[in-house]
């Protein structure tokens, strides 16, 4: 049987971009099928625009939609921003999924709701066909077991719950360290760099080789993402 993280993988990957995102959340996470036509959002500034929002799937009364964006560059912070506050007075719990003009990259985006009373935009960032294992691992916690289906409809809660686990920042960044902390002490046991004559500790010329290594992949990725 394959893996959810496989299945999600090859969902993305498939077919036309309404049609994955369908299959994605009603087959494979096993949400329900949102049936309602779809509609227009007038988004202030800074985008100015009428928006087409496509219905995807729904959950615990709180409903998915697709986001047709008019850019080949995906919308900034501040226009989703934008288009949060456009929506939220019609459907206050929401996640939404951007999709650029190429139909090559998605932003999935939920307004999660701080302790203090303020909202704050989360997302998960995919590109086809570039590598995106922690996105897909995020989006395979949304999943509704068979199990979980068969005690009722999920409530508004449950899914605010995964959706606080896959869009949880906190948890992203300790395990984006972890892996590295674990890479590097891997590393330091595996690699060979050539030792200067006048370098006599050779456990520590490593060990500083490896962090050098480390923090200039992350720059050039960096550099890349920009």
């Amino acid at each position: 049987m394959q893996s959810l993280y496989t299945q999600i993988e090859q969902t993305l990957n498939s077919a036309q971009l309404g049609e994955r995102l369908e299959r994605l959340f009603c087959e494979v996470l096993n949400w329900s099928a949102l049936r309602m036509p779809p509609f227009t959002l007038k988004v202030g500034a800074p985008v100015n625009q009428t928006l087409t929002l496509h219905p995807v799937a729904q959950m615990g009364s709180l409903p998915m939609f697709r986001v047709d964006w008019h850019a080949t560059r995906m919308p900034t912070l501040t226009a989703r921003r934008a288009v949060y506050r456009a929506l939220a007075p019609t459907y206050a719990e929401h996640l939404l999924c951007y999709c650029n003009a190429d139909h090559a990259e998605l932003i999935f985006t939920w307004a999660r709701k701080r302790p203090d009373g303020k909202t704050e935009l989360r997302s998960l960032p995919y590109t086809r066909g570039a590598p995106a294992r922690t996105t897909l691992e995020r989006l395979a916690e949304l999943q509704f077991s068979m199990q979980e289906l068969l005690q009722g409809e999920p409530s508004l809660a449950a899914v605010l719950d995964k959706l606080n686990r896959a869009f949880d920042v906190e948890s992203l960044s300790k395990q984006f360290y972890q892996e590295i902390a674990n890479w590097y002490f891997w590393a330091c046991q595996e690699v060979r760099f050539p030792m200067p004559p006048e370098e006599t500790n050779r456990d520590a010329y490593i060990a500083q080789s490896v962090i050098r290594l480390i923090t200039r992949l992350l720059f050039c990725w960096f550099l890349k993402a920009k």
